[in-house]
């Protein structure tokens, strides 16, 4: 069990990041938190004014695009300096399939505002923060949740080239994350 599994994918985001911004993109709420000298601050989080699973309650695409800002609004200090470009990391109720979302009534809408959701994301949240936005990670929210995730064991055998290795050789195996929130999710770190 993870030590705060409803900040799961935000600290997989938050893996390795010096500074920045990190978002889960929920079906019951959106969550964000700034990324400080390497450390993940509080998490602000908004619940979303649609019904989860009831597609007829969903927003248009420019609406979700307008909650996004205004929770990483409200993640953001305002007083840090913002005329350097911000990266921002998107963990998304969604699949992610080499960088593109799933064609669904959900979040699959973003689709409509262009073929790169991180282009759209970080466009909208350019113009919404007033300051250069740039999405460098977008996951499905349980993959991001395993970039978090250390194994303890290592890999059975570090020469097949499964899992990832160090220096040395020794190989940490596959993680996978399963998720129970509004919905059931799967990730893994590696996918």
């Amino acid at each position: 069990m993870a030590p705060e599994p409803a900040r799961a994918p935000l600290l997989g985001l938050a893996a390795g990041v010096a500074d920045g911004l990190v978002l889960d993109l929920g079906h019951s709420s959106i969550k964000a938190a700034a990324v400080r000298d390497g450390v993940l601050a509080s998490t602000t989080g908004m619940p979303v004014p649609w019904r989860p699973f009831d597609t007829s309650t969903w927003p248009s695409p420019d609406t979700v695009l307008g909650l996004v800002v205004e929770a990483a609004r409200d993640a953001m200090d305002p007083s840090a300096p913002d005329d350097r470009d911000l990266e921002v990391r998107v963990a998304i109720a969604n699949y992610v399939v080499d960088g593109l979302l799933d064609d669904d009534p959900t979040y699959g809408t973003l689709r409509s505002r262009g073929p790169d959701p991180r282009r759209v994301l970080g466009h909208a949240l350019t113009r919404g923060l007033r300051r250069p936005c740039a999405v460098t990670v977008l996951r499905n929210d349980g993959a991001a949740a395993a970039l978090g995730v250390r194994s303890a064991q290592p890999a059975a055998d570090a020469r097949v080239g499964h899992g990832r290795h160090d220096d040395q050789g020794r190989g940490e195996a596959t993680t996978a994350v399963i998720s129970i929130g509004t919905s059931l999710g799967l990730g893994f770190a590696d996918a």
